[in-house]
């Protein structure tokens, strides 16, 4: 599930670096300024995620009590990362 996680935020990233690329070209061309700064993913939502796998890999190894802190946790960055992603684009 990391692993799977971890792949998606990479390509997120590299697929905003490649925009911001074509933008500075499309720039260069037309002579016309864009829209500014590509939208960035925020940290606390690849966090989340990190620590969402974790808590699944560790399963029955703790008791459920600990586990399910650990999620809410995971879940409480991961608002905060979409909400904090969100406010991002809101400003450009």
């Amino acid at each position: 599930m990391f692993v799977i996680g971890a792949i998606l935020v990479g390509c997120i990233n590299a697929l905003a670096r490649l925009n911001e690329k074509i933008r500075e070209m499309q720039e260069r061309i037309d002579g016309i300024a864009g829209e500014g700064r590509p939208r960035s993913i925020s940290m606390l939502l690849a966090a989340g995620l990190l620590l969402n796998s974790c808590s699944l890999l560790i399963g029955e190894a703790v008791p459920p009590y600990v586990r399910h802190i650990v999620q809410t946790l995971a879940v409480i960055l991961m608002f905060g990362g979409l909400f904090e992603t969100w406010r991002g684009q809101k400003k450009l």
